[in-house]
């Protein structure tokens, strides 16, 4: 299990790097709605395709840190095998909010779809330039694969050519889009260094 650190913000919802979606929830009109007026965790599980019994389960519940302190402690010292760690408003306290570009902030402003997301985001010649995995989930099913083919067996690359094998796809399915970054390397601003990532700034920069 991958490291699992969750910076919960007043949208209660972190899309830096991730969306899952449910094609039949609604783009939210409040960007800075909280958590318990989006959804509960309950109906987000459901959304997610997770079992409920997650909701209960001792051992799946976060540790919440309260200070700043106590959260670089955890990120540099302590274990996160198997672990959820929240920085209530974490966004905003390590100084994330305008990490992303403005215009993957605004594509993703209170929505909750990964395929309106994609449509949001810009046309095929913009998602050329951006790479991302997506993840497929039929409709009841429990079957979560990666989107990494086109039914003939070309190899998929970009966003724009993921989300074309998207549209041939039942669109009651869930959809699920992780690491999202730049299709080639660039130097960073803020160090000079090579890099994918979208991100003006990163959790090290605040550390």
């Amino acid at each position: 299990c991958a490291l699992a650190v969750w910076l919960a913000t007043r949208t209660g919802l972190l899309r830096n790097s991730c969306m899952g979606t449910s094609p039949d929830t609604p783009r939210s009109e409040s960007p800075l709605a909280s958590f318990k007026d989006c959804m509960s965790l309950e109906e987000a599980l459901k959304i997610a395709g997770w079992p409920s019994w997650l909701a209960t389960a001792r051992e799946k519940q976060p540790h919440v840190i309260k200070s700043l302190r106590e959260f670089e402690e955890v990120l540099l010292f302590e274990s996160h095998l198997n672990r959820i760690c929240v920085l209530p408003n974490g966004i905003a306290r390590i100084d994330q909010e305008h990490a992303l570009p403005s215009h993957v902030r605004e594509a993703a402003r209170g929505e909750t779809d990964v395929r309106r997301f994609l449509d949001h985001l810009g046309d095929d010649e913009q998602l050329q330039q951006l790479k991302g995995r997506i993840y497929y989930t039929p409709p009841n099913s429990s079957d979560e694969r990666e989107v990494t083919k086109t039914r003939d067996g070309k190899e998929l690359g970009t966003l724009a050519e993921k989300r074309a094998a998207l549209a041939c796809k039942d669109e009651r399915g869930s959809v699920y889009l992780a690491e999202l970054r730049r299709a080639a390397k660039y130097r960073h601003e803020a160090d000079g260094r090579y890099t994918k990532t979208m991100l003006a700034r990163g959790v090290c920069d605040w550390l």
